[in-house]
């Protein structure tokens, strides 16, 4: 969270921004689901829940309550999450080649509740990134919330332009910030730049609760990065395509573990999912 920059307020405004890249992770083996199989990714900085997207899929959309954070000094809490941690929700799509850094890109759009020097700090984000851009990292603030405000975000994917571009929808609405009278909604047209993406350009869908993703670089125990948020977030639905992301094959389980080579594995926080529920629970510092 190095750079923040506010992304155009007008509806119509064409905008690209940059967020933070897809995590490093390691494929887990994939185990056992009621009907379908789910691939488990042990990494730092994510916690969700995914589906890899068929040839027509073009949106996932989330609702879920602005987490609190506490910010203050605690027990237990490295000195790195007193200094800068988040806890961000999000919704959107990504993809990510092993071999190939320009068929790496993500489109999200969500919330960051977030700690700077024991401060907390609450607000709506939105995020396009393209590994072989050469752009910048950086959160785009859209407009500020408060913890326990009820969000309704979607990312739709529109196609891909003739100069290679994918362009995507993104719009995000603060249903009591609105109610407060307060600024609390956004839309835009997001564009990647030019990039090598297969045609299928969707390649996952999810709903995501992220950390701070420098700790993920700067800081090996992996464990600052995390905010620690009081309840567990409740993405309430987790939709893509309009159905519940367990009817869809291709599912992944992202789970946020101190260091995937762990045995056994220090989880820095836990996911469950049901129906179209899925809940993302904070664990402790140790």
């Amino acid at each position: 969270m190095k750079t923040w920059r506010t992304v155009a307020s007008a509806l119509s405004a064409i905008v690209v921004v940059s967020f933070a890249s897809a995590p490093s992770a390691v494929a887990q083996p994939a185990h056992a689901a009621a009907h379908l199989a789910v691939s488990a990714v042990n990494q730092g900085t994510w916690a969700g829940y995914s589906v890899h997207v068929p040839a027509t899929g073009t949106q996932v959309d989330g609702s879920w309550h602005v987490p609190e954070v506490s910010c203050g000094p605690s027990s237990g809490m490295p000195f790195e999450a007193f200094l800068s941690s988040r806890a961000a929700p999000w919704i959107g799509f990504w993809g990510k080649d092993w071999t190939n850094a320009r068929k790496t890109w993500i489109a999200q759009i969500g919330t960051s509740s977030s700690c700077h020097s024991g401060r907390s700090q609450y607000e709506a984000v939105a995020e396009m990134f393209h590994e072989g851009s050469g752009g910048d990292y950086g959160i785009h603030h859209l407009f500020w919330v408060k913890p326990g405000d009820h969000v309704k975000a979607s990312v739709t994917y529109v196609g891909r332009r003739p100069d290679s571009r994918l362009l995507f929808n993104l719009g995000i609405d603060d249903i009591d910030a609105t109610s407060r009278g307060e600024p609390g909604t956004f839309r835009a047209i997001a564009l990647t730049t030019p990039n090598e993406a297969e045609d299928n350009a969707t390649y996952h869908a999810g709903c995501i609760v992220e950390s701070d993703p420098a700790h993920d670089v700067n800081w090996p125990f992996r464990a600052g990065g995390l905010a620690q948020f009081q309840a567990p977030i409740l993405f309430a639905p987790c939709h893509f395509n309009g159905r519940a992301l367990g009817v869809w094959p291709g599912q992944t389980d992202w789970e946020m573990v101190r260091s995937s080579t762990d045995d056994p594995l220090e989880y820095l926080a836990t996911v469950q999912y049901s129906g179209d529920h899925l809940t993302v629970t904070w664990r402790n510092w140790e």
